[in-house]
């Protein structure tokens, strides 16, 4: 490796991992709603998502080969690893709760459940329009209004997460559908937390930033 390519800084290049990661989310997310509200191919459906999981998985070796070729970023490493991460992690939670209901033999899904799948891919959509703004400083302040409604949208997740378990435990002698649901909409609503550290990521670029 030449010393120039060391110290090349790929700007363009890392914002667009970063768009395909958050595309790659919201189109896993997607998926599972459709599954959410019309639950059958559940099969194929988890496969469809595992696909996204793994795509989501490229885009970050490429990354972090990036990282490990380049001394010069657009951004703080930490901030780089950081954002990755979180989305990531969304994707691989909507992989997972949607593997639970294969797993657990879900024969119908609850509203609760489609109301949260309602959730994590509205906050999806939110970072897929905000992420865009990072290539330009003057774009920044921009991205607020998607950080806002991310942080609402986690907000109604956990009073969904909430109506969820008292509903699940108003019939306790069901104890199989309790464990069942409890673990499903944990990963629901930890997917929306891993979205408001998006946000959390994004708002502190903007403050460093701008």
């Amino acid at each position: 490796m030449a010393l120039f390519d060391f110290f090349k800084n790929d700007d363009a290049n890392y914002y667009q991992l970063f768009e395909d990661a958050a595309n790659n989310m919201l189109e896993a997310a997607r998926v599972f709603r459709e599954l959410c509200y019309n639950y059958e191919n559940v099969h194929e459906a988890v496969e469809r998502i595992h696909e996204f999981e793994h795509l989501g998985d490229a885009i970050g070796h490429r990354m972090y080969s990036m990282l490990n070729r380049t001394f010069v970023t657009p951004l703080d490493r930490e901030d780089i690893i950081n954002l990755y991460s979180a989305i990531d992690d969304v994707t691989d939670l909507v992989h997972s709760a949607s593997d639970l209901m294969s797993i657990y033999k879900v024969d119908h899904v609850t509203p609760i459940a489609q109301q949260l799948s309602d959730c994590i891919v509205a906050c999806a959509e939110e970072v897929v329009k905000a992420l865009p703004r990072l290539r330009k400083r003057s774009e920044l302040a921009g991205m607020h209004e998607s950080i806002i409604q991310i942080h609402s949208l986690e907000n109604k997740a956990d009073d969904l997460h909430r109506e969820g378990l008292m509903e699940l435990f108003s019939n306790p002698a069901d104890v199989i559908h309790i464990i069942k649901w409890r673990d499903i909409y944990q990963e629901m609503e930890q997917a929306t937390d891993r979205a408001e550290d998006i946000a959390d990521v994004l708002r502190g670029l903007a403050i460093k930033h701008a």
